[in-house]
């Protein structure tokens, strides 16, 4: 028979929590880990962090306890630049500079990844972490370079869902980020910078990111002639 009194009904509300405890107490602690350029990083960079650790945590029963942004080699981001660019050093502490500035630098970890030629590669040879670690690419990339196995997928521009899962069946895609974020890349930010814009590079920059780099060196820039 079933009782509704008052005394019953806390025995039924411990037996309703419970089980919400232990799923709680069984998430998988993983990390996901960007590797790109990052030349210079930007506010995209940092949303894409937020955005994919929102989903994973909601959609799956996992936690991030860790980011890692590897950045790629000098020589590599001077041929794609074929232009000013920043060191891999600089772009580390951009890195950190950013994460400070939007609450998330006690998760996101910038590391030298110039001895990785992608993301997947520099969890294999170079993540030392304590957690098993995802690779995140942008849709753009998952579609060039089809392949097997689990990583998470941004969307980006117009790429359709439909191509993302044909060239990667195993991917965990995320939705694209809302508004201008959606198409900001390094190089809007590193044409800013170029052309003077103070305004857009801390638009798509950040202020903290805005302010370091205008007094780091511009490897393979001409010199700034004298007015």
């Amino acid at each position: 028979d079933s009782d509704d009194s008052d005394d019953a009904a806390p025995l039924t509300k411990r037996v309703k929590t419970e089980p919400k405890a232990k799923q709680e107490s069984a998430k998988e602690r993983i990390a996901v880990v960007l590797h790109g350029s990052q030349n210079p990083p930007t506010k995209a960079h940092i949303e894409i962090v937020k955005a994919v650790k929102t989903h994973l945590e909601s959609a799956r029963n996992v936690e991030i306890k860790e980011v890692v942004l590897a950045t790629t080699s000098d020589a590599y981001v001077s041929k794609k630049a074929d232009g000013p660019y920043l060191c891999g050093e600089d772009r580390r502490t951009l890195i950190k500079l950013a994460a400070e500035e939007q609450g998330l630098g006690g998760l996101i970890q910038a590391a030298d990844g110039s001895k990785a030629s992608s993301g997947s590669g520099y969890i294999r040879k170079c993540y030392m972490g304590d957690y098993r670690a995802l690779n995140v690419v942008g849709s753009d990339v998952a579609i060039k370079y089809p392949k097997h196995g689990e990583c998470v997928v941004v969307m980006r521009g117009n790429d359709a869902q439909s191509a993302v899962r044909s060239a990667r069946p195993d991917a965990i895609i995320v939705p694209a980020l809302p508004g201008f974020l959606a198409d900001l890349s390094s190089t809007k930010g590193r044409n800013a910078r170029e052309s003077s814009d103070s305004d857009a590079v801390e638009r798509f920059c950040g202020p903290a990111v805005a302010k370091a780099m205008a007094s780091m060196t511009r490897h393979g820039a001409a010199p700034r002639r004298r007015r």
